[in-house]
């Protein structure tokens, strides 16, 4: 059988015997030799010698070296996760482009300055289907095409049926009998002053069609907190005139205060009442209004049943309505509005839970509304925005789910008061330990109500707002036990609040307003043994001027003053009591208060003012400061008073802690009750 060299693989025919090593074919022996050589070269040859042992540490390194290799693998998984991921990002913002420049070529252009753009400002009255990109080209295009002043001829009003022609709405207020028909010319009126009408008129545009452009209408233009003001028990019919704002955090409509008010075809616009103190039977149809904060405020808590406002359209309007009067509207359209603060306004956790149904509202007014007589409304943890509004409701405690005043703020339900609490023909209404913030001028009201209490509760005023004033009628009976006032100008208007145990922290009067103030007289003043002889103030050099004489029949006097400098604005007003008819001087008497009054008209020194001090029911004097037309503010003096006190208590008087009775000097007991001196 034929084989082939194992070394060479040349084919060994079988006439060759060929050479034969270990049962393998070779052709020759030199083949075999080297076979032989290739073979033993290629064999794994074992040496033995003696030495360390590093098979462990080769082990560890090659654990090492495995670890790495794994980290290395994970984190070129990663860089690809994260590339994927930033590929997708790519095409997503990619995408967003593509479809907000389709959008942007879909709105076109700004009306005014050409570039394209969002475009989001827009006025249909003004400039109907037209947009803008800016409320710079907005104006802008305004003032190009509807200037503020008439370029040729003024706007006129025409007195019916006389025929008499004015340039000034006072004008033709003041002139125009009763139940006259004042015809106003297209154009734009300034109102620069509040224009009282004390009359039955009615202020009738020639053109009141709503479709028209602002240039073809009758104008308002309201500067600062102006008004057009129809007074009570008289009449008015506003037909087709439209009430622009100059400012929309100050700018006013109308005033209307007056009964049987009809509104037709007009137009409120960037204003922040539009409509204020609503009377009774009131008609509103087919209106505008757009861009208010409020439309209608102070609307004297709801409409009645013959009011109505219908065909009406209210366009980015904060609120329609400062209380709850929903149901006066017929067939009206709302846009971008809310009807009424209390309602659909978010809160920060302050759910309200009622104890007798067991069941939780997101909002304080919703609670108030389906609470009946004894119902109890807890209020949690957090803050309840936009105040609420009570009427006919009796029998209601609204508390704080922690009722301490000295609690950290987390732990505080509080209802801050952006627009108002509104309390109206009530009965035993009590809050307890609820926390009122943001409260300025009129925004906390109780009317025609009775034994509304608040036990523990803290009031703050609006920061930086000069005007605050916490205000009650004491016919409505209010009662304040244990609560906390802060940084307010006045606290109470009247001395017949009740309050006990209060806390009245950074307040310049807590009772009186403006050049009024009630000062507390202490017991001892009035007691039996005729401790006060008269009542007076403190002038210059330290005199005490008398002005009450407690022995005479009246009860009031008046004094003067003038002025000791060049544009003076202020004066304090220091009130003692005397205990003797010889009393002269000031460390004389019992000191009882200090206040400045600022606010006077800059004028030159000696420039004479009147003061008033009366004594009045609950050992009370009411200090009154004549002033004109000047609008003072009273304001506690401490500092002046700490001095009173200091010096009374060294070298004045001295009472007896048990009766009041003035202390004879020299003796060790009291003469009229025999208690230790």
């Amino acid at each position: 059988m034929a084989e082939y060299c194992a070394n060479c693989g040349n084919y060994i025919d079988g006439h060759y015997s060929g050479c034969w090593s270990g049962g393998i074919h070779f052709c020759s022996g030199s083949c075999a030799n080297a076979f032989e050589a290739k073979t033993r070269a290629s064999s794994p040859q074992v040496i033995v010698e003696s030495g360390p042992d590093y098979s462990g540490e080769i082990s560890s390194m090659q654990n090492e070296l495995n670890a790495l290799r794994q980290e290395q693998a994970r984190r070129q998984q990663e860089e690809k996760q994260r590339r994927r991921e930033e590929e997708q990002r790519r095409q997503e913002q990619e995408r967003k482009e593509r479809e907000e420049k389709a959008r942007q070529e879909k709105l076109g252009k700004c009306a005014w300055c050409g570039r394209q753009n969002e475009q989001i400002f827009a006025n249909q009255l003004l400039f109907p289907g037209r947009k803008f990109c800016s409320k710079k080209c907005l104006f802008d295009c305004r003032s190009a095409e509807n200037p503020a002043e008439p370029a040729a001829d003024t706007p006129r009003i025409t007195m019916q049926p006389s025929g008499n022609i004015y340039t000034s709405i006072k004008d033709a207020v003041d002139d125009a009998p009763d139940g006259e028909t004042l015809l106003f010319s297209n154009g734009v009126f300034e109102v620069n002053e509040t224009i009282e009408v004390d009359k039955t008129l009615t202020f009738k545009a020639t053109n009141s069609d709503m479709n028209s452009g602002l240039s073809e209408r009758t104008v308002f233009k309201m500067h600062d907190i102006n008004s057009l003001q129809p007074w009570e028990e008289d009449k008015a019919t506003i037909d087709g005139i439209v009430f622009e704002g100059m400012d929309k955090e100050k700018s006013r409509g109308l005033w209307a205060g007056c009964d049987e008010l009809v509104i037709k075809n007009c137009v409120f616009m960037t204003l922040h009442h539009a409509i204020e103190f609503i009377g009774n039977n009131i008609k509103i149809e087919n209106c505008l209004f757009i861009n208010c904060t409020w439309a209608f405020r102070q609307n004297h808590s709801f409409f009645e049943d013959s009011d109505y406002i219908k065909d009406c359209t209210f366009d980015s309007v904060k609120y329609i309505f400062e209380e709850k009067s929903c149901d006066c509207l017929e067939n009206c359209t709302i846009k971008n509005s809310l009807l009424s603060p209390h309602y659909d306004v978010p809160s920060n956790n302050a759910q309200s839970y009622n104890e007798r149904s067991k069941k939780t509202y997101g909002c304080l007014q919703t609670a108030i509304d389906e609470a009946v007589s004894g119902d109890t409304i807890v209020l949690a943890p957090g803050t309840q925005y936009e105040g609420f509004c009570l009427e006919g409701k009796s029998d209601i405690t609204i508390k704080a789910s922690v009722i301490n005043t000295q609690a950290p703020d987390p732990q505080k339900s509080v209802v801050s008061v952006d627009s108002n609490v509104f309390i109206t023909d009530c009965k035993g209404i009590t809050f307890e330990g609820i926390s009122f913030k943001n409260l300025a001028y009129w925004s906390f009201r109780i009317r025609d109500s009775e034994c509304i209490g608040f036990n523990s509760c803290e009031f703050f005023t609006t920061k930086n707002y000069d005007g605050s004033n916490f205000t009650f009628n004491p016919d409505d009976k209010c009662v304040f036990n244990s609560c906390v006032f802060n940084d307010f100008v006045s606290v109470f208007e009247d001395y017949k609040v009740q309050n006990t145990g209060c806390s009245f922290n950074n307040c310049d009067v807590v009772y009186g307003s403006g050049n009024v103030v009630y000062l507390p007289v202490k017991q001892n003043c009035l007691s039996d043994g005729r401790t006060t002889m008269s009542f007076g103030a403190e002038t210059v050099g330290g005199a005490y001027s008398k002005v009450i004489y407690l022995d005479s029949s009246s009860t009031s006097g008046s004094g003067c003053f003038t002025t000791s400098c060049d544009n003076q604005v202020g004066v304090t007003l220091s009130v003692f009591g005397a205990t003797s008819d010889d009393a002269t001087k000031v460390s004389e008497c019992l000191p009882l208060g200090s206040y400045d009054f600022l606010g006077f008209s800059p004028a030159p020194k000696g420039k004479e003012y009147r003061y008033e001090i009366m004594l009045v029911e609950n050992h009370w004097l009411k200090l009154c400061v004549s002033s004109g037309d000047d609008k003072l503010r009273a304001r506690r003096n401490v500092a002046k008073e700490t001095e009173m006190f200091a010096s009374a208590a060294k070298s004045g008087p001295k009472f007896c802690k048990k009766c009041g009775a003035a202390l004879v000097s020299g003796k060790k007991f009291c003469t009229k009750c025999g208690a230790k001196a």
